[in-house]
C-alpha cells in the first residue's frame, strides 16, 4: 500500500503502536494501521541519501547487484529497525531477520512487528 500511495502522491505513515478498540473486521484480525493522506509532490523527499538507514556493509554481505541492495534497504519498518541482515553467495539469496535490535517498542512486541517488516522487505525484494 504504502508504495502505491506514493505513486498517487498519497503521503503515508505506519501506526505501529496504534491500538483500536475492534480486534476485528470482518472476520480479519487488526493488524497495524496506516494514516495517510493526499499530499502535494513537492511534500516527498527528492534526496532519499537523507534517510536514516542502515549501511549496506551493516546489511547485506557477499555478493550483490548493488542498486538492488540499495534500494532495498529503504523499506520501511516499525520505528525504523530495519531488522533485515542478507547474505548473498551463487545466485543464491539468503534473507534473516536480526533479533538484537535497540528500539523503544517493548521487547514483547519487537518480534510482531519486526515480522512484518520482514514482509515488506521481501516484497520490496521481489517488487525491484
Amino acid at each position: 500500500m504504502d508504495l502505491f500511495f506514493a505513486s498517487l502522491d498519497i503521503g503515508a505513515c505506519w501506526y505501529a503502536l496504534a491500538k483500536t478498540e475492534e480486534l476485528q473486521h470482518d472476520g480479519l484480525d487488526y493488524v497495524i494501521m496506516i494514516a495517510f493522506g493526499k499530499s502535494r509532490p513537492e511534500d516527498f523527499r527528492k534526496n532519499i541519501s537523507k534517510c536514516n538507514r542502515k549501511d549496506l556493509k551493516t546489511i547485506w554481505h557477499g555478493e550483490f547487484n548493488h542498486t538492488v541492495a540499495d534500494t532495498v534497504r529503504y523499506a520501511p519498518s516499525a520505528c525504523n529497525t530495519q531488522p533485515w541482515r542478507v547474505v548473498s553467495d551463487n545466485n543464491c539469496i539468503k534473507v534473516y531477520r536480526h533479533t538484537l535490535i535497540k528500539s523503544f517498542i517493548p521487547k514483547n512486541k519487537l518480534p510482531y512487528y519486526n515480522s512484518i517488516d520482514m514482509g515488506i522487505f521481501l516484497c520490496f525484494l521481489e517488487i525491484v
